[in-house]
């Protein structure tokens, strides 16, 4: 029986090239950053599971799990719950995905809530049946047009210049989630800014 804690790490976005680099894929870039990332080096493969691409990590005390649902966004759940079945017991869950009201460079993490109107949290929250599940927000900014075009669209050279240090940081961005208590959890994530200074408020 392991002694260590788990915990799944889902990154949301929509499978195959045509959506490969679109800002509703962010999750996945997310988690793909921490993949290739020295912290967590001893990442197995990603390989097909639980209608996902899945891989195990050991980091400290922690056994994290990296869910990168291939079921389309507004499916995710069926995955979560199918991996949830799987490992049953005690683990904790998070998901992160793209939002447009929140600027690009900035995060906001909660540890409940409603869907807020994504349809992939509103498909996780609905298989497990709670609210309760801790979420981290990436901003893809709003378009001025009110586009639905917008998710599906790529970022631009400038704003790739935001993303990149946002991206690189995200196993420090993970971390902080897996050790920290939610007050102080929310507190650090939130207040990070990776926009230029002259557009931070």
């Amino acid at each position: 029986m392991s002694s260590k804690k788990r915990f799944c790490v889902v990154g949301l976005g929509n499978p195959g090239p045509k959506y490969e680099g679109t800002r509703h894929n962010i999750g996945f870039e997310w988690i793909e950053s921490i993949l290739n990332s020295k912290e967590f080096s001893n990442a197995q493969k990603l390989s097909e599971k639980f209608q996902s691409l899945w891989c195990r990590a050991d980091w400290q005390d922690h056994e994290v799990h990296f869910l990168l649902p291939q079921t389309y966004m507004n499916e995710s759940g069926k995955a979560v719950s199918e991996w949830k079945q799987k490992f049953q017991g005690e683990s904790e869950i998070l998901v992160a995905f793209d939002d447009m009201d929140i600027p690009l460079g900035r995060l906001r993490y909660r540890a409940e809530g409603s869907d807020g109107g994504h349809r992939g949290l509103r498909s996780i929250i609905e298989h497990l049946g709670t609210q309760e599940v801790p979420r981290l927000r990436i901003g893809i900014g709003r378009p001025v047009d009110q586009s639905i075009d917008h998710v599906l669209s790529r970022f631009t050279p400038d704003e790739k210049k935001i993303l990149k240090p946002l991206l690189a940081e995200a196993p420090e961005q993970l971390k902080i989630w897996l050790t920290e208590k939610t007050e102080l959890c929310m507190n650090k994530l939130n207040a990070k800014d990776f926009r230029p200074k002259t557009e931070q408020e």
